[in-house]
C-alpha cells in the first residue's frame, strides 16, 4: 500500500548557498533601478544610509555613490509616500441648536377617550420596553 506522502531526506545540509539571477543590465544607472526596485521602492534617502551601514554588501554593484549619482526619481516611491489632506475632520457647517422642550397642548377632555401607540424607539429602556402607549 502506498501512503502518497513524499520523504525527504533531513540529514542533507547544502554545502554552499547560491542565488541567481537571469535580469541583465548594461549600465550602472539600469543596474541601480532594477535593485532600488528589487528594494521596494525605498526613499533614496533611506537608502542610501541602509547602503552605508552595510545591510546591502551582497547586492554586487551597489554603493551609495552609484545610488546618488544614477538613481532618478521612481513613480512607486512617491506614489508609496504621498499624503493626502484629511477629509471630514472638521464641520464646515454650523452646528444646530437643540433644545430639550416639550410643547403640550391642553384641552377639555370631557366624556372622551384618546389612545396612542408611538414608533419604536431606538433604545431599549431599563425593563426592556420598546414601545409606549399613550392612553387619556
Amino acid at each position: 500500500p502506498t501512503t502518497r506522502l513524499w520523504h525527504i531526506n533531513t540529514t542533507f545540509r547544502p554545502t554552499e548557498e547560491k542565488a541567481f539571477n537571469v535580469y541583465e543590465t548594461t549600465t550602472q544607472s539600469e543596474l541601480v533601478q532594477y535593485l532600488h526596485a528589487a528594494a521596494g521602492y525605498p526613499v533614496p534617502s533611506t537608502w542610501v544610509k541602509a547602503i552605508k551601514k552595510g545591510f546591502f554588501t551582497t547586492w554586487p554593484g551597489l554603493t551609495a555613490k552609484a545610488v546618488i549619482k544614477k538613481l532618478p526619481k521612481a513613480i512607486p516611491t512617491v506614489k508609496g509616500h504621498q499624503h493626502l489632506t484629511r477629509q471630514n475632520v472638521r464641520s464646515t457647517k454650523p452646528k444646530e441648536k437643540r433644545d430639550h422642550l416639550v410643547y403640550a397642548v391642553l384641552f377639555d377632555a370631557a366624556h372622551t377617550i384618546a389612545t396612542d401607540l408611538t414608533g419604536q424607539f431606538p433604545v431599549t429602556s431599563s425593563k426592556g420596553n420598546k414601545y409606549i402607549l399613550i392612553l387619556w
